[in-house]
């Protein structure tokens, strides 16, 4: 969500505008090249907010982004932490890992995994309108 809300994209639309990009891929290679910025929202770039805004800002939120769609979840951030850290200016952020990058946190090497989805959870979710 956090990626989503800097970029302005919605990560399940990106693929059918870009030749079928992964929107998770492309921000991983921006931020990693130190581009990260070329992310940003040109709604929030244009906002009269957006110009108070420092690259920092933009690639700690990035980052933390990063940190939540990692592929194991023993690597994601709690709610309580992602809270800290965007509350926080000088809240240490851990690197995050390639999106690349599969399997446990265990000591055996990591084996390359196409970038398709973000996450491997399967989930649905019910809303319930009143009468």
């Amino acid at each position: 969500m956090v990626l989503e809300i800097v970029t302005g994209i919605k990560c399940k639309e990106y693929p059918k505008h870009h030749d079928g990009d992964n929107l998770l891929c492309v921000i991983w290679n921006k931020w990693k090249e130190g581009n990260g910025m070329e992310m940003l929202d040109q709604a929030i770039k244009d906002s009269p907010s957006g110009n108070n805004l420092s690259e920092l800002e933009v690639i700690r939120c990035i980052q933390i982004g990063l940190l939540c769609v990692q592929h194991d979840a023993e690597d994601r951030p709690t709610m309580l932490s992602v809270c800290l850290m965007l509350e926080s200016e000088t809240a240490d952020i851990p690197q995050p890992k390639s999106p690349k990058e599969t399997g446990s946190s265990s000591s055996s090497p990591r084996e390359p995994q196409e970038c398709e989805s973000s996450s491997i959870n399967q989930i649905t979710i019910s809303a319930f309108d009143a009468r």
